[in-house]
């Protein structure tokens, strides 16, 4: 994995799944960091005797980790090579039209003078080109079901025009849906909006239903829940945030472009929308 500078707000991130009583390895892949990453910024925590159990210093982890890594405020988020690509954004899309990404890297570093390294490169396409990942032709790896209330996967997704047999006014539905990993129960809430608003909304409404929180929720990388769509940044946005931590659940990013990560929800789709066509 490439290097990746970091923020207090990814140390937070870290530090919340840690005190969740998540394994280093766990929260390392969840995040898309090193496990020796993780392992770095979980030890001054440990050593101020905070742990899984102990809930956060009073003043709240943001400040902790603003005390104790003061260098993370300054951190870049990328660097000089992602400025590089960043310059050559067009040529790489119509590249990798044709070409895999190792291809292109390698055709724009010998002939073109391409400085930015594979990994980087690799980065770059991922985040801003998910389809040239898509078209490569996967194995498919089934991972057992977390333990109840462990889990829960979400999703939102656009049903089709509907019109209203009372006023006659056709309008676009959407789907919000929110399934348990463990029993593959339920929630879904047909709304007319897909915004930031509705998104918090739904979630209340699912956990109502429930009448509990999971402890974890995997999500889509959607602009209501996360705000750059990016596997080595995802950042949620502060409504989502706050609703996370006020229900006392830990929210993981699904990787863009990897459905099978939040399979339950994904394959919820088109069972939902077959039943509001009836």
């Amino acid at each position: 994995m490439g290097r990746r500078s970091l923020r207090v707000a990814d140390v937070v991130e870290v530090l919340e799944h840690w005190a969740a009583g998540r394994p280093l390895r766990a929260i390392a892949k969840s995040l898309g960091l090193d496990r020796n990453t993780v392992a770095k910024y979980v030890g001054p925590a440990r050593q101020a005797g905070f742990g899984p159990g102990t809930g956060p210093p009073p003043e709240g982890w943001a400040v902790f980790v603003a005390e104790v890594c003061p260098e993370l405020g300054t951190a870049r988020k990328n660097g000089a090579a992602w400025d590089e690509l960043a310059t050559r954004h067009d040529e790489i899309l119509e590249r990798l039209k044709v070409n895999r990404p190792s291809t292109v890297w390698q055709r724009m570093h010998d002939d073109g003078g391409l400085q930015a390294s594979l990994p980087s490169f690799r980065r770059y396409a991922l985040a801003n080109f998910p389809e040239a990942y898509g078209r490569r032709q996967g194995i498919t790896v089934l991972r057992d079901d977390p333990p109840p209330g462990e889990e829960a996967q979400v999703d939102f997704g656009r049903l089709g025009k509907w019109t209203d047999p009372v006023s006659g006014e056709t309008m676009i539905l959407n789907a919000f849906v929110l399934v348990l990993s463990f029993s593959r129960h339920m929630f879904v809430a047909v709304v007319r909006h897909m915004d930031a608003a509705t998104w918090l909304e739904c979630h209340v409404r699912a956990f109502t239903f429930f009448g509990s929180t999971p402890r974890r929720i995997i999500l889509d990388n959607l602009k209501s829940g996360v705000l750059h769509p990016d596997l080595y940044d995802p950042l949620l946005n502060r409504g989502y945030a706050e609703l996370a931590h006020h229900f006392g659940c830990l929210i993981d990013p699904a990787r863009s472009a990897k459905p099978k990560d939040k399979a339950c929800a994904s394959n919820c789709s088109s069972f939902d929308r077959s039943m509001v066509k009836t």
